[in-house]
């Protein structure tokens, strides 16, 4: 008779585990010297001495039991830990589907209970899983029917059903190694023939349902005209100020996975200290500094592995990481009141997100950064079966489709997990970089702004963050003390990070004061640019030369030549290839001819290679010219006799007479004519 769940044995790892957390062991009071403490096996040894005054003898049933109870601890701690510390959306997407096993475990009333064993899969999977039709979701279509009016049942996809059993292999592992499960690995061949059959008829099903043939091809997601769109929409006044905020985050959290290729769980808990810029040189007239995020744990990284993402200033400012992660902080220590950094310790800063949520020191949840991508693809009409991970994905594509090679695409999306890539270079693709920026990914030397040649007057440039100025004074000259000191510890004046940090806010607000000036005349009402700042005197004058800047739209001599360069090289190829195939075609037609002459002289080649040569004497003064004129006057003829008589001119005569013919003609006489 089925068992039902309130009548079930407990758990014996339960137990165990409750026994020996929960059992307090008894204080020793006296404890004899090892030395007068006998066993079976010898001296008792001192670390079991804090299990009582005497302590249970080794090899004895209670030591014995002992020993077990603290296995299943370990066992059991070691588990809960290895569920807390894995990523965080595996456990989401592991706990429903496990829940539903467990659910129809308990319907069932099996008598092992909830252990997973590969035909109680197989049944939960026709059962419960094959047929289900979708739940209520952004991928489940409306109102789905036929030409007739039928309505169309909606079921799981393939990858849905894949996730299903791994969650159930997944709570398998655990059971077997809490030693409950003795059953094998349930992914056996009944249920991966199941999934194989699904597989099959994957194309059938998708056809049957009538899903969109377009989602997750080339056509799924935005180009950079929807992305433009998309950052107008955040900067565009809304009827809720709280809105504002949370808009400029959505905005550097969508370029930054998109130029940089970040998954949302990297940027989510990306804090200040992991940015510093490094410039890059010989990348063009205009001096060109990477802002660099580093990075040390994620879904692909688990083990601590250092990484980086790289991305320099954009050609056009609405999509330039750069000036919107300058903006969103100035937004945030300006115009929203946060109080800004304090380096002085590390504990005070280290905590600070860039995409922050409640509060700087609080990251932003999934769901959250769920609804504002959602909110910005909306307003900007970007249809995309991807939200979050959207940028990832296009981003590479957009990569790909700019002529950047797939070997620079993966070291900038961190697919290269080699000990080259990993150990001895920089992990900043520079071509990648470059095509994400605006320009072209081959040619390097044409980084050039114009609204960057008028660099800001430095009373202009010290009034955006005047505390960076203070820090960087004192790191440089290692102060003990400072104005903000409250006597809490020793203070950090070697901090790399926060010297790295400090660097990239003296680039970030000069790139913030020469994009203001544009950004102004899009978005002349945004809360940031009617800061107090933008109605000083010296930023009108300077905003004046930006805009003068911008008009002169011829670009530098050194940008056109390295541009006209590549269009010299290209016709230069040109006329190789050209000579070259004039080349190959005249030596096809060369060798065609030789080939029809030695066919006609091969006749009387033939002929040539019938007589033999003269052997000459041992005399030394006889010329080889005399050799080869004789070799075939005299010849031999075929099947005559070797003794003959043979007549000569005198002329000749004189020549062949210190040659002995006797070799080939036996005795042979010479007489004259």
């Amino acid at each position: 008779m089925p068992l039902s769940t309130a009548s079930r044995p407990p758990n014996l790892l339960t137990a165990a585990t409750n026994d020996a957390t929960s059992s307090p062991r008894p204080k020793p009071t006296s404890l004899p010297e090892p030395s007068s403490i006998p066993t079976a096996g010898g001296l008792v040894d001192p670390a079991d001495r804090a299990t009582g005054p005497v302590g249970p003898i080794h090899g004895s049933v209670e030591h014995r039991a002992a020993l077990q109870v603290e296995l299943f601890a370990q066992g059991a701690r070691a588990l809960a830990q290895a569920r807390e510390t894995r990523p965080q959306n595996t456990n989401k997407s592991y706990e429903p589907k496990q829940k539903e096993w467990r659910e129809f475990c308990t319907d069932k009333g099996f008598e092992d209970g909830e252990l997973v064993h590969e035909n109680k899969v197989v049944w939960f999977m026709n059962e419960r899983v094959l047929p289900r039709s979708l739940r209520a979701s952004r991928h489940k279509r409306e109102n789905c029917t036929t030409a007739d009016g039928k309505p169309i049942p909606q079921t799981l996809s393939i990858g849905s059903i894949k996730a299903y059993v791994a969650a159930i292999v997944d709570l398998w592992s655990f059971q077997k190694t809490k030693g409950i499960n003795t059953h094998p690995n349930p992914r056996g061949e009944a249920l991966n023939g199941l999934l194989r059959a699904r597989s099959r008829g994957e194309h059938r099903r998708r056809r049957l349902e009538f899903a969109d043939r377009a989602a997750g091809t080339l056509q799924d997601g935005y180009d950079e005209a929807r992305m433009a769109d998309a950052i107008r929409f955040c900067w565009r006044p809304h009827d809720s100020k709280t809105s504002t905020e949370p808009l400029l985050r959505t905005a550097v959290d969508f370029l930054l996975a998109h130029n940089m290729l970040l998954r949302s769980e990297a940027r989510r808990i990306a804090e200040l200290p992991d940015f510093f810029t490094l410039p890059l040189p010989n990348e063009g007239p205009t001096p060109c500094f990477a802002m660099i995020m580093i990075m040390d744990n994620g879904k692909t990284n688990q083990l601590g592995r250092l990484e980086y993402g790289a991305v320099m200033r954009h050609r056009n400012p609405l999509l330039c990481t750069m000036a919107h992660m300058a903006f969103y902080l100035f937004y945030r220590w300006n115009v929203a009141g946060e109080p800004s950094p304090t380096f002085r310790q590390r504990q005070r800063w280290y905590n600070i997100h860039l995409i922050k949520g409640v509060h700087a020191e609080k990251q932003i949840a999934y769901d959250t950064q769920l609804d504002w991508t959602n909110r910005m693809f909306a307003g900007a009409k970007v249809t995309s079966l991807k939200k979050t991970h959207a940028g990832r994905s296009r981003g590479a594509k957009h990569a790909e489709l700019n002529g950047v090679s797939e070997g620079q695409i993966r070291r900038a999306g961190r697919w290269n997990n080699d000990a080259l890539t990993n150990c001895y270079l920089t992990h900043l693709p520079r071509k990648f970089i470059r095509s994400m920026a605006g320009f072209s990914p081959s040619d390097q030397g044409n980084f050039y702004l114009p609204r960057a040649k008028v660099m800001p007057p430095p009373s202009l440039e010290h009034a955006v963050w005047p505390f960076v100025d203070e820090w960087l004074a004192w790191f440089e000259s290692h102060a003990a003390d400072h104005p903000d000191d409250d006597g809490e510890g020793a203070s950090d004046n070697w901090d790399l990070a926060g010297q790295g940090f400090l660097r990239l806010l003296c680039q970030l607000r000069i790139i913030f004061l020469q994009d203001s000036v544009i950004m102004k005349q899009e978005m002349p009402d945004h809360p940031i640019l009617n800061d107090p700042l933008f109605a000083r005197d010296d930023y009108a004058a300077f905003a004046k030369d930006v805009e003068l800047s911008l008009l002169d739209v011829e670009e530098p001599e050194e940008v056109q030549i390295r541009k006209t360069l590549p269009a010299i090289a290209e016709r230069l190829s040109i006329l190789h290839q050209g000579l070259l195939r004039e080349i190959n075609e005249w030596g096809s037609h060369s060798k065609s001819r030789l080939n029809a002459i030695e066919s006609r002289d091969a006749p009387r080649r033939e002929m040539n290679s019938r007589f033999r040569p003269l052997k000459s004497l041992p005399r030394k003064s006889m010329k080889m010219w005399s050799i080869r004129h004789c070799s075939t006057a005299i010849s031999p003829p075929e099947n005559q006799s070797t003794t003959r008589t043979i007549t000569v001119p005198p002329a000749q005569l004189r020549l062949l007479e210190s040659f002995r013919i006797s070799r080939y003609w036996g005795k042979s006489s010479i007489k004259s004519e």
